[in-house]
């Protein structure tokens, strides 16, 4: 060290800390936490991304309720195309996926036993 820097013990008060004594702020404000909390110290949140579209509170929680009880929004007709096409796309997506199972097992070089034991 050199001569001219004056070396200042000060201690901090116990009350600067934090319930868990997981962190510290000192005198000049800086924010001192645990290593073990490294991990979200590092992090850089970005305070203009929400994470919630903010609605109407009141609405919101109307819209809530209706969704759970199953409500879609639309009657008649147009509720029975809506299902036709949910019925249409969820029985392609389990055929591709029947389909993906049959090539992947045309991969299989050799056959294993299916018997365990002698």
């Amino acid at each position: 060290m050199e001569e001219d820097e004056e070396v200042t013990d000060e201690q901090v008060s116990t009350d600067k800390q934090d319930e868990n004594n997981y962190q510290l702020v000192l005198p000049s404000g800086s924010v001192v936490g645990h290593r073990s909390l490294m991990r979200y110290y590092r992090q850089k949140l970005r305070p203009d991304r929400q994470l919630v579209v903010k609605t109407s509170s009141s609405v919101s929680h109307v819209m809530a309720q209706y969704k759970a009880l199953g409500w879609t929004g639309t009657t008649g007709q147009l509720a029975q195309k809506r299902a036709k096409d949910l019925t249409h796309f969820r029985r392609l997506n389990n055929k591709s996926h029947m389909l993906l199972g049959v090539k992947a097992n045309k991969l299989q070089t050799h056959f294993r036993d299916q018997v365990f034991g002698y």
